[in-house]
C-alpha cells in the first residue's frame, strides 16, 4: 500500500456526527507508523492516547530480543459539516503491507465528550482466551464498545489464526501468515479482528484464540 490512500465509505454523515477512525498494519516493518487521516468534510482527527499502539511483539531465543507488532492507531472526529464521508488514510512510511481499516460513525445526539481508550499490548498467552472488563461505557453518549483484537504466532504457522470476541459482532477480519518481522530472521502468523458491541452498561467478555502457538495477544477498545 501506498503512505495514502482515501475510503469512500458512502455513509451520509451530519455536522456533530461523531467518526471513529481505526487504522492498523501487521508490523513495525520499516518503522510504519500512522498519520492522522483526514476527511472531505474538513474534521480535525485526535489520535486517542496521543500516539500509536503496539499489540504484540515477536520474541528471538536466538539473539534474546523483543520487536513489537501490530502498530496502529485509532483516531476520533466531530463532523464540522455535512456530507457523504471519504475518509483519507496516511502512514508515515509506505506500509508494504496491507493494512485493515475501519470507519464508525455515530450519530442522533449529541457527544458529551466522554471517550474511553483501555488497551493491552505483548500479553502472553496461558489458554485459550482471555477474559476483559470494560470500564467507563455508563459515562459515554452512545454506549458502544469499538474493538480491535490481534494475536501472532511465532514461530510461524501457515494459516491465519482463529480470533473472535464473544458477544460482539465482527467487522472485519485480517492477517498474514509467515511473514517477516522487521528485516530479521524472524516470521509470524498473525491475525486482527475489527468488532463492536453495544451495552449500556460495562461488561466482561472472552477473546477468544487458538492457543497452539499462539503466543502473544493485545487489544485496543475505544468505549464512545
Amino acid at each position: 500500500m501506498s503512505q495514502s490512500f482515501t475510503f469512500n465509505t458512502k455513509i451520509r454523515v451530519s455536522a456533530g456526527d461523531l467518526i471513529v477512525v481505526f487504522q492498523w498494519v501487521a508490523s513495525s516493518l520499516y518503522n510504519v507508523f500512522t498519520s492522522s487521516p483526514t476527511d472531505n468534510l474538513g474534521s480535525s482527527y485526535t489520535e486517542l492516547s496521543g500516539a500509536d499502539v503496539y499489540l504484540g511483539y515477536s520474541y528471538d531465543p536466538l539473539v534474546v530480543t523483543t520487536i513489537p507488532t501490530g502498530v496502529g492507531g485509532a483516531y476520533y472526529a466531530v463532523a464540522s459539516t455535512s456530507g457523504t464521508l471519504s475518509v483519507t488514510f496516511n502512514w508515515k512510511a509506505k506500509p508494504r503491507v496491507v493494512p485493515g481499516y475501519a470507519v464508525y460513525v455515530l450519530h442522533g445526539q449529541k457527544f458529551n465528550g466522554n471517550i474511553y481508550y483501555p488497551n493491552s499490548g505483548g500479553q502472553t498467552a496461558t489458554g485459550n482466551s482471555v477474559s476483559i472488563t470494560t470500564s467507563g461505557l455508563p459515562q459515554t453518549t452512545y454506549h458502544f464498545a469499538l474493538l480491535v483484537a490481534y494475536v501472532s504466532n511465532n514461530p510461524c504457522t501457515n494459516a491465519l489464526p482463529s480470533l473472535t470476541a464473544q458477544g460482539f459482532k465482527q467487522v472485519l477480519v485480517w492477517g498474514d501468515t509467515c511473514m517477516q518481522v522487521d528485516n530479521k530472521n524472524i516470521y509470524l502468523s498473525d491475525a486482527f479482528l475489527y468488532a463492536y458491541k453495544y451495552s449500556a452498561q460495562d461488561f466482561t467478555f472472552n477473546l477468544q484464540f487458538t492457543y497452539a502457538g499462539t503466543t502473544i495477544y493485545g487489544y485496543a477498545i475505544v468505549l464512545v
